[in-house]
């Protein structure tokens, strides 16, 4: 199932072949998202919410996401993607066929237009490496990094203000090395940067990324235990 939009869409998913769990009906939504020159988007937060709660999850290294829903229907948004560029209603019902993974298309003119208007520009963004003891135990997720710049755009100090405690200090210490376009102002100007902790998958060779200008994305290769010297 292909779907292209730049303002609003409208989506009922009716799905059939539904997996019974802890007495709620629930069945799985994936797909992929790209933006219109068919770029791969990884690192990208989508939120489905209800009346009830919000179910979140993130695009992998491939651009591609999947989530379990429950019967209801749900508001689909994207982080750094404001509602008014693009907004998805999804209806989970056990009553229609279950349709192909989901292909969602972005304007990338449209992504992190918020964060840009706050925040000065990366002059350079460093990536930090995936923590060995993150990695061992599939810690992964978002880290925000506060950040403190001077005029010449050098980072003056770096807190990391949410996120796993494992990923933490090395987000800290990529956002302390990066910079930031200069400005002629004296005072020094804040900034909040995004590093995202991927779950392992298989990078694909052939696929084009879109790098996102206020999220930076970490991905990591599986850890390999030898299993003849687990006693």
């Amino acid at each position: 199932m292909k779907l292209v939009s730049t303002k609003f869409l409208f989506l009922l998913l009716c799905i059939s072949g539904f997996a019974q769990t802890n007495n709620h009906i629930a069945v799985n939504v994936d797909g992929i998202v790209r933006d219109q020159g068919n770029r791969v988007i990884p690192g990208l937060r989508l939120e489905f919410r209800n009346e009830i709660s919000a179910v979140n999850t993130f695009t992998d290294i491939n651009g591609h996401f999947d989530v379990k829903l429950a019967e209801g229907d749900y508001v689909l948004t994207i982080d750094s993607v404001s509602p008014s560029d693009f907004k998805a209603f999804i209806r989970i019902s056990p009553k229609s066929l279950n349709p192909t993974g989901l292909d969602l298309r972005i304007d990338a003119s449209t992504i992190c237009t918020d964060w840009q208007s706050k925040y000065p520009a990366f002059q350079e963004s460093i990536k930090p490496p995936f923590p060995p003891v993150a990695k061992a135990v599939r810690a992964y997720g978002e880290v925000s990094v506060k950040v403190v710049i001077n005029r010449d755009g050098k980072v003056v100090s770096a807190e990391a203000v949410s996120g796993h405690p494992l990923l933490k200090a090395a987000a800290r210490k990529a956002a302390e090395t990066s910079s930031f376009v200069p400005s002629n102002q004296i005072e020094n100007r804040l900034s909040i940067l995004t590093y995202i902790f991927l779950i392992p998958e298989g990078e694909k060779p052939s696929v084009e990324r879109l790098s996102i200008p206020c999220r930076v994305v970490i991905s990591t290769e599986p850890v390999v235990i030898d299993t003849a010297r687990v006693y």
